[in-house]
This record gives structure tokens, sequence and C-alpha cells, in this order.
């Protein structure tokens, strides 16, 4: 917190996407904003802790006019491996406040949570011991696919 943002990198997914989807933003979010997000779900307080190890992050939104769904892909980067996971707490509390019981158990291997809200799935991915990836898109099969470009 404080620094220049860590740089990350997140692959253009038009194609992966499919036929009718396109990229209509793409930006850093950054821990201000983060910050925000969170506090529509979790106390002012427990938001600013789990934002303040934020390193850098990048997000992407896709828009399908014909079906009118949306994909989010946001990429985070922590300070520290502490960062990260208490990012991943404040994240599981936010989905169980905006989300409810709608669990998806077991979503796909990588994912680390997945609600399954009406007409969406939300997951949060634990890339690697800094890194934490949201993706809400309009099925799991979806997500999965992102999922594979983003490693690849």
């Amino acid at each position: 917190a404080g620094n220049d943002p860590i740089p990350v990198p997140l692959p253009p997914l038009t194609d992966t996407l499919g036929t009718g989807w396109r990229q209509i933003d793409e930006d850093v979010v950054g821990e201000f904003m983060l910050r925000q997000y969170l506090e529509q779900g979790i106390s002012s307080g427990a938001a600013e802790d789990a934002a303040a190890g934020w390193g850098g992050d990048r997000f992407a939104l896709y828009y399908n006019d014909a079906d009118s769904e949306l994909v989010l892909v946001l990429r985070t980067v922590w300070d520290s491996v502490a960062d990260n996971s208490e990012f991943q707490s404040a994240y599981q509390l936010y989905g169980e406040t905006q989300f409810g019981d709608n669990l998806v158990p077991e979503a796909f291997p990588e994912a680390t949570l997945c609600w399954q809200p009406e007409g969406e799935v939300v997951c949060l991915i634990a890339e690697d011991n800094v890194t934490s990836t949201i993706v809400r898109a309009p099925s799991l099969e979806l997500i999965q696919t992102i999922w594979d470009e983003l490693q690849s």
C-alpha cells in the first residue's frame, strides 16, 4: 500500500469467450476502489484491513449484446501471502453477504470458492501465494474456459 502498483498481466479474452463478446473496459481497480467494493458486503474496518495489503490488480469487463450478459475478470496481487489470505477471507464474507448460501461445492479443482446467484456464477480462485482472481460469468463452464486461458 502506498507504493506504485505491481503490473498485473491479463490476456485478452474476446476470442476465448466466443461469438458476440466484446471488451467494454480494462483498467486497474486500485486499493481505494477495491475497499469500496468490499464495503458493499462487509464492514468498513474489515474492508480497509483486507485492501491494505493490495499490491496491484487488473480487471477486464466483457459484454455480450445478444444475451445481455457480462463477464468480469479481476486479478489481484498482494504484498504478502498473509495479505492475500486476508483478502480471500474478506471476500468469502463478502460472498456470503452478497450471494447467500448459493455455494457451488467443488466447482472445479482450482476454484477456492464459487457462488451461483441467479443468472451468474462468481468464483474466487487462489492462483498462487500472492495472487487471487475473481471471475463473474453467466456459467461455471465459461469460468472454467476463462481460467484455462488465464493459465496458458
